[in-house]
């Protein structure tokens, strides 16, 4: 439930504009110059890091999931970008109000991760 809210809300953030690959990137914390500046650019700090050891295939079934439920539909597969439906939107703002979402601050935290484990 709440990897479908990140995943919903990311990709309605992106606005067709970045792949789903960057989302996962996202979500796992990826230290790299594209990741960081999605994260910025499309305000998803608190998604940032928050599932560092989410594996790709998960990652992947979830996305099947959501596109069996209708929630998603590609809308470009050569460049795997994916946009809501109407469906998505509307369980979106179900699980948008979702406290849990409101309090995830990954960017923040991850680098309290990093301090804490050196």
């Amino acid at each position: 439930m709440i990897l479908d809210g990140i995943i919903l809300t990311s990709t309605s953030y992106l606005n067709k504009e970045r792949s789903i690959s960057a989302i996962f990137h996202i979500i796992t914390g990826k230290k790299s110059i594209q990741t960081v500046q999605d994260i910025h650019m499309y305000q998803l700090k608190s998604f940032y890091g928050v599932y560092p050891s989410l594996d790709k295939a998960v990652f992947q079934k979830q996305i099947r999931y959501l596109i069996k439920e209708d929630c998603l539909r590609i809308c470009n597969e050569e460049k795997q970008i994916y946009k809501l439906t109407p469906v998505g939107s509307r369980r979106l703002n179900e699980v948008g109000e979702s406290s849990t979402l409101k309090l995830l601050n990954g960017f923040r935290f991850a680098k309290v991760r990093k301090n804490l484990f050196r």
